[in-house]
């Protein structure tokens, strides 16, 4: 099957369009479950469903000659991140509005506020005014994750809340490169859900009724969804919406080099001194960083980042774009045959929409 585009999932609509309804023919295939395997998905919908929540972007824009505004809609899935009403969500979702609504579990619908988002990891933070609300469990840590693990969707596709689809992970730590701009922002958890148009900011879960990640993308084909989802992983999940809360921004880790992929052949590698193809290797390094000030230059290859292997460039400019501006690692590199470390002081940036106006 020929991949055609990498899209975001989003649910959009105006009111000037008719609602359109589309039924899909499945071909339905026979499992054995057992009464235990129903059960456990019972515990897992129970535990977490309270923290699903819909929500619906709205957008008014004033129409040339005429009084009226023309309304559009993105409907999506948020989780709630406080019992007191912080709710994270796809920045996708909510990014093009001006007006925004949380329907909860129990079908109470609250006008929300946007603290803030952030397009590089396609993560937002809304608000509503609410106490004592449940939340749920993230996974502490998501390379514990293995292939093959089941796992839940939940979200609101078609503007039906409480949608359930289970499959497996199929990869962590996905690199994407969607329309020529880098996603090494996010390093993705790749399953085999079933994700449709709302589906964007519902979580992912475990069997232990945590939360490993959250729907934000699809490939899709000609037909519609492919069964190549991807989800923005619970650590990144946590990192942005607390930067999002305390600042309204979230600002990437800096050090000032460009890195590339190592030569592919064996011969190379080892002509480098390496015993295999982990790492990166510095093709650029701006002299005003702080990567050049402690003595990162052109040709270097970078092997850790704080005793971390690097496994490749898109491995580094994520862990370094993870950083919190103003800390320090320690990166360990090779030039010219000889091993050396220094201590790198992390800067923090903002990451802008290249396409907004």
């Amino acid at each position: 099957m020929r991949i055609l585009s990498f899209q975001k999932i989003v649910n959009s609509q105006s009111t000037s369009v008719g609602i359109f309804l589309f039924f899909a023919i499945c071909l339905l295939v026979k499992h054995n479950v057992s009464q235990a395997q129903i059960s456990d998905y019972s515990n897992i919908i129970e535990n977490v469903s309270e923290c699903v929540v819909s929500i619906v972007a709205m957008s008014q824009t004033p129409q040339e000659q005429s009084s009226q505004a023309n309304t559009t809609f993105s409907r999506g899935t948020g989780i709630v991140l406080s019992d007191n009403g912080y709710i994270a969500t796809n920045n996708h979702i909510v990014a093009d509005a001006n007006r925004y609504f949380v329907e909860l579990n129990n079908s109470f619908v609250y006008e929300a506020e946007l603290i803030g988002g952030d397009f590089s990891t396609d993560i937002a933070v809304l608000k509503i005014d609410i106490a004592n609300q449940q939340t749920c469990e993230f996974i502490n840590n998501v390379n514990e994750l293995t292939i093959g693990e089941l796992v839940l969707g939940i979200g609101s596709p078609y503007s039906l809340p409480g949608s359930v689809s289970v499959g497996i992970v199929s990869n962590i730590n996905r690199s994407l490169d969607t329309n020529g701009q880098s996603t090494d922002h996010v390093l993705y958890i790749q399953t085999d859900l079933i994700i449709n148009p709302g589906n964007s900011g519902g979580p992912v879960v475990n069997q232990e009724s945590e939360i490993i990640g959250m729907n934000s993308a699809t490939l899709q084909n000609q037909t519609g969804s492919s069964g190549i989802a991807f989800a923005i992983p619970a650590n990144v999940i946590t990192r942005v919406s607390r930067q999002l809360i305390r600042d309204g921004v979230s600002r990437k880790g800096y050090i000032g080099v460009e890195v590339s992929p190592l030569p592919q052949t064996i011969q190379q590698i080892q002509n480098l001194g390496l015993a295999d193809r982990r790492g990166a290797l510095v093709s650029d390094v701006n002299i005003n960083g702080p990567a050049y000030q402690a003595g990162v230059r052109a040709g270097d290859i970078i092997l850790t980042v704080n005793r971390v292997v690097v496994q490749d460039d898109h491995n580094f400019r994520y862990m370094i774009s993870a950083q919190e501006a103003g800390s320090n690692i320690r990166l360990s590199l090779i030039r010219n045959g000889s091993f050396f470390s220094t201590e790198v002081l992390i800067e923090g940036r903002l990451i802008e929409n290249p396409n907004s106006n």
